[in-house]
């Protein structure tokens, strides 16, 4: 197919296609457009029979400066795709173009390098079999730069080229190397002037040219396969199929026993490096790309067990090339080595390992034996029957203890590690290495190994007759292989082996990893560690986000917080510790391992991809304890010197960290909750009456001055660490003794004598008191048995308890959290007073932090479930803003999920608006649902929205548009009612109606006829009970889709004129359309449309959002002024009636009332289409032509 190159330039010359990039003034900037030409070209060139080669150049003083700006990432940025039907991965590369495999599978490429070459200048050339440079040539790879990550594969052939140190430095540096800089450090194979850099590409071209193309291509391929690299002595064989996790096919054993062949005949090789691309080195044999068999021609190709062997033992030929070949062979192994891979890796002369890597033979539960048997020769028969019959791991590390490896390094130094050997092999003659290792190996042969290896191929054909590997066949056949890969190894839990120590495993099979000197739970089976929680899932909402909630000792699913999130449609992990309920021996450290399990199962199990750490109360310095670790690990043993490995438990950081009424730290706020008054653990008589908070003998009264204060903390303090001295000497004591694991159980009185809680004035907030904290009477709780770390033990002590021991502190561990951090303070918290939220916040060390003040709330939030509801929407809304300086506009419902409910009508507007879609208290969920039949109150909702509009005209700096759909619409009235200084302008769409007794200005539009009310209130529906009054006919045509709204008998009298219907549930159903909704035209009438138009047809609610404006028109102004005149004269007529044909009228103050209300919103509109501007008043011709959006084909 013919294509005309506007980017490039294609030319031939002689067996040498040049195709020359071809836009000077911009120093050659890659397009999509450029790419789809050079790939066009080289398909030419490969098709032309002509051509041996081709080289590519750049014309004009530069190769390729990178990609054009304005062509890929604006483009994108302004939402275009720059390919047009784009790759994964960056920089828009066409869909259409596969760069690598066209590179890899054409005939040969020579790139020659004139000029600048930058980000994907270069790295669409790394492929490149040749690349010479000039000498004025700069090569760079400026990614990190930009904020973004290099495509096209090129950290893989970038090391290839230049080995990883130098890669790296390249890339993570982003500076510019030179011409003869590349050709020294490996990127460039030659260096030359400008003058000779064409005549040289092409010279290199046309010696390859002269070479047969199918040799050539095969060559490349086999380079491609094995990327095989030879340096200092060394070839470097890596199995290159990263997709495949490297897997085994019968053409990469050919090719890379050729490769290991050709190694051995090569006087520069001393050494091979085997080694795997990506993040495995090899998963095995690949199960999808068996050896090819002819039926019709070959002998061997039927099933039976004989046919079996002969092609074992075809392809273990290939592999056996690994033990017989002279030159010694260095296996590399990182993270998988299963099945085949491990084939390849114990034949090897040497095995090195990453301490994470993980071996393992899971075949072994159905599909047969090894083909190559050297697992015995490693790591003796028992270990070789323990790991080969049930199919289980080790890890690299565990492999060196048992023999299985030579030795295992941890992974960021195995490369290292594994070269440095190959360095001092590549002093040794290559022929004394062949001497030593073939009589290491003739050594083997006399003890049966390759005899074992011939036999292990008729064993591996008997086990591929087992029941166990036809039903595996069946399941990959009928459900794929990874379905049947987890079918079979499932229920194997985690499938790990344990080298030392006992194998403890959970309900699930996964290791139970905790070793213990002696056991600190009660019951069960020593190291066997049981944690429980219960994960709150919303119904019927989906999200990849989930809050856990974790205490030191409590459990959260029975505290309120949790289940209002959870009835918000938040999902909830609610985690107790090991040391549910009693902190006696509770160490923190061990906690925070026990949450990460749970973050872990989140993630792993659930397949959360976000994880929130909410801590509320004694979990908040608890989260902000496991994130410092988990962020920053350094914690091996806990305070008294016990092994508890915090840093090789490797924590997942949370993704956010909440602070809910969290106090600072246990130690802390136990302290500074101590009876100062004691002076004597032994003898609660002995006590310093200045310092008895509850003692009437004590000169110190409420109010305390700041000096006592001070005073009273530094004697909480010194008492502190009174006891501190206490562990310390009974730990000496039991270590002298010979009993190093012995615990001594003791009592601490007096935990809640802390001036706060007889002085208001003391850390002020609106708490109750005097003489109250969150449990009670503090005097009674002072000395109560289930007070604050009554019964203790020596351990627990100094992790928990010690402010001058205990790690799990929250300011200290603010300052090492990274990750966007909230901290909600409740104004009336009687535990936790505003001194904790302040210094937690204080001590955050990054910009990310919100703090937020929950009026009136309390600690338990006890009998205030609209403080809770206040809680819970502070954290729950979705946000759309395309720019800064977008008119605020808030769309509301009073019952479900606003922001996922009507993603699809907001989300478009965001051009338009900054919106906010706050999801209101109930959400659908709870007793609060705002249903008029049973929701009484209609206020209750619309506090919580004049709470959200005043922070949010707050943050926008002026009133908001407010839009409500439905229920929403009723309490956007009653909201702009109440605060009509916050509120520009009302959408409503289709809004339902009020109590009288609840919204009686409403009521009084209503009764008076004022159908308008501001000429603003626009409707994006009717009701349908106008069009089908029959109610069979609306459940016939509408059922399930919300068809009609019905109120109880005692509501519609206020606000129908026209006829209703009584249904046998004692309800009314509406069979005409209020005389209101049909005044001038203001109100929008969509014929059948349903009442869910919003969810239905976004596309015409959307339309009357984006085209409102908040001023009148003169007309409308007019007809306004006229309706009002007439209702001035109506109420001068009732007026002179007796009082009993006026029943029912509204008072004077009534009427003065509501006319105010009128009077302040037409002003406020006025004044808002100032401010709106001619932003919100445009709209596009098709609009004002069809509002609607109408058709034929959606009438």
């Amino acid at each position: 197919e013919q294509m005309m190159y506007e980017q490039i330039i294609y030319e031939t010359k002689g067996t040498i296609a040049l195709i020359t990039l071809n836009r000077p003034d911009r120093l050659n900037a890659w397009t999509p457009q450029m790419m789809e030409e050079l790939a066009h070209a080289i398909e030419t060139a490969n098709d032309d029979k002509s051509v041996g080669s081709i080289v590519m150049t750049g014309a004009g003083r530069g190769f390729c400066a990178g990609a054009d700006i304005e062509s890929t990432f604006k483009t994108r940025i302004d939402g275009t795709d720059p390919g047009n039907d784009t790759a994964g991965g960056s920089g828009g590369v066409p869909a259409t173009v596969d760069w690598i495999k066209l590179v890899r599978e054409s005939k040969p490429l020579i790139a020659a390098v004139n000029g600048p070459a930058v980000g994907i200048g270069v790295t669409m050339i790394l492929p490149f079999d040749v690349i010479v440079t000039s000498d004025a040539a700069k090569f760079g790879l400026v990614f990190v730069k930009m904020g973004i990550v290099p495509e096209l594969a090129s950290s893989h052939f970038l090391i290839s080229r230049m080995g990883w140190g130098k890669a790296s430095e390249m890339m993570l540096s982003a500076r510019l190397y030179s011409g003869q800089e590349a050709a020294d450090l490996g990127l460039a194979e030659h260096c030359v002037s400008s003058n000779e850099l064409l005549d040289k590409a092409i010279a290199i071209g046309e010696q390859i040219a002269t070479n047969p193309d199918i040799q050539l291509r095969m060559t490349k391929k086999l380079l491609t396969e094995n990327a095989v690299e030879v340096e200092r002595g060394r070839m470097r064989l890596t199995l290159n199929r990263p997709e495949k996790r490297n897997a085994l096919s019968y053409e990469v054993q050919r090719l890379l026993s050729e490769a290991l062949w050709d190694a051995d005949n090569d006087r520069n090789v001393h050494s091979v490096i085997l080694r795997g691309a990506g993040q495995d080195f090899c998963a095995g044999y690949d199960l999808a790309g068996a050896a090819p068999r002819d039926r019709d021609r070959n002998l061997r190709g039927a099933s039976s067990i004989d046919d079996d062997i002969w092609q074992l033992e075809r392809q273990q030929r290939f592999r056996m090339a690994i033990f017989d070949m002279h030159k010694p062979v260095i296996a590399q192994l990182h993270g998988r080595c299963l099945a085949g891979g491990t084939d390849i890796a114990f034949l090897s002369d040497m095995v090195i390992a990453a301490d994470d890597a993980v071996i393992a033979f899971p075949p072994a539960r159905d599909l047969g034996s090894l083909p190559n048997q050297m697992w015995l020769y490693h790591c003796g028969p028992q270990w070789a029957k323990r790991l080969l019959l049930t199919g289980d791991s080790i890890t690299g590390k565990e492999a060196q203890e048992i023999g299985l490896v030579m030795k295992s390094v941890p992974a960021d130094m195995l490369e290292a590690e594994v070269e440095g050997l190959a360095d001092r092999l590549a002093m040794i003659d290559p022929d004394l290495l062949t001497t030593q290792k073939r009589v290491v190996n003739l050594g083997l042969e006399l003890m049966g190994a390759r005899t074992l290896q011939r036999l292990a191929c008729e064993n591996d054909a008997r086990g591929h007759r087992a029941k166990a590997a036809d039903t595996f066949r069946q399941n990959a056949a009928e459900k794929g292989l990874k379905e049947a890969f987890r079918e079979r190894d499932g229920k194997f839990g985690d499938g790990r082996v344990r080298v030392n120590g006992p194998e403890i495993r959970d309900a699930d099979g996964n290791l139970v990893e905790e070793k213990s000197a002696f056991k600190e739970t009660y019951a069960g089976a020593l190291d066997t560690i049981v944690v429980e929680g219960q994960y709150l899932k919303p119904k019927d909402v989906d999200s990849d986000t989930v809050l856990i909630f974790m205490h030191p000792t409590g459990t959260m699913n029975l505290l309120p917080m949790p289940n209002a999130l959870a009835a918000a449609g938040v999902h909830c992990l609610c985690c107790g510790s090991r040391y549910p309920h009693n902190d006696t021996a509770l160490i923190m450290e061990k906690v925070i391992l026990d949450l990460g399990q749970y973050i872990k199962y989140a993630k792993e199990k659930l397949g959360f991809k976000k994880v929130i750490l909410a801590g509320w109360s004694g979990g908040g310095s608890l989260s902000m304890f496991y994130q410092s670790q988990a962020e920053k690990p350094t914690i091996t043993a806990t305070p008294a010197g016990d092994a508890v490995d915090v840093v090789g438990a490797e924590l997942i950081p949370a993704d956010a960290v909440l602070q809910l009424a969290a106090h600072v730290s246990r130690a802390i706020i136990l302290t500074e909750w101590l009876d100062a008054s004691i002076i004597d653990e032994s003898d609660l008589s002995k006590r310093d009456v200045d310092l008895n908070l509850y003692d009437s003998d004590n000169p110190n009264q409420p109010t305390y001055s700041d000096t006592y204060v001070g005073w009273y903390r530094a004697a909480q303090v010194a008492r502190s660490k009174r006891i501190d001295d206490f562990v310390w000497n009974k730990l000496d004591e039991l270590k002298k003794a010979g009993l190093p694991n012995e615990e001594f159980g003791f009592v601490v009185h007096g935990t809640m004598a802390d001036p706060r809680w007889l002085d208001l004035n003391v850390d002020p907030n609106d708490r109750k008191g005097p003489n109250w904290c969150f449990m009670g009477d503090p005097k009674t709780v002072n000395m109560m048995p289930a007070g604050l770390a009554r019964f203790c033990s020596l351990r627990a002590w100094l992790s928990q308890w010690s402010i001058e021991h205990s790690r799990a502190k929250g300011p200290e561990c603010a300052g090492d959290v990274s990750v966007p951090i909230l901290v909600i303070e409740n104004s009336a918290d009687d535990g936790c007073t505003p001194s904790h939220a302040k210094r937690l916040l204080a001590c955050v060390q990054h910009d990310d932090k919100e703090f937020h003040v929950i009026d009136g709330a309390t600690h338990y939030y006890i009998g205030q479930p609209d403080k809770m509801m206040v809680a819970v929407g502070a954290q729950s809304y979705i946000e759309w803003k395309s720019s800064e300086g977008l008119p605020p506009l808030h769309f509301a419902h009073a019952n479900g999920f606003n922001g996922l409910t009507y993603r699809n009508l907001l989300s478009p507007l965001a051009d338009r608006f900054h919106i906010r879609a706050w999801d209101a208290r109930g959400h659908g969920q709870t007793s609060l649902t705002a249903n008029p039949r049973t929701q009484r109150s209609w206020y209750r909702y619309s506090d919580d929205l004049v709470a959200l509009l005043e922070r949010f005209a707050d943050e926008a700096g002026g009133p908001v548009l407010l839009a409500g759909h439905s229920m929403g619409g009723t309490t956007s009235i009653l909201a702009a009612a109440r605060r009509p200084d916050l509120v520009r302008g009302l959408v409503l769409l289709d809004p339902v109606m009020i109590r009288r007794n609840q919204g009686r200005l409403l009521q009084w539009m209503r009764k008076l006829g004022i159908g308008l009310g501001p000429h603003d209130l626009a409707t994006g529906a009717e009701r349908r009970r106008s069009v089908f009054p029959d109610r069979a006919t609306m459940v016939e045509k509408y059922t399930g889709r919300g068809a009609f709204t019905s109120w109880p008998v005692e509501m519609i009298a206020d606000y129908v004129e026209g006829g209703t219907r009584e249904l046998p549930s004692g309800e009314v159903e509406l069979t005409c359309a209020p005389a209101w909704e049909d005044k001038q035209g203001t109100i929008l009438r969509l014929g059948t449309a349903s009442h869910f138009l919003p969810m239905e047809f976004p596309d015409i609610a959307r339309r009357e959002i984006g085209g409102f404006s908040c001023e009148l028109a003169a007309d409308e102004r007019a007809a306004y002024d006229a309706e009002i005149a007439a209702l001035s004269e109506r109420l001068e007529k009732l007026e002179a009636k007796t009082p009993a044909e006026r029943a029912g009228v509204p008072t004077d103050e009534e009427l003065d009332e509501a006319f105010g209300f009128f009077e302040k919103m037409t002003k406020r509109f006025a004044r808002a289409a100032r401010i709106f501007g001619e932003e919100m008043q445009s709209m596009d011709e098709e609009l004002q032509q069809n509002p609607l959006g109408s058709s034929e084909a959606n009438p």
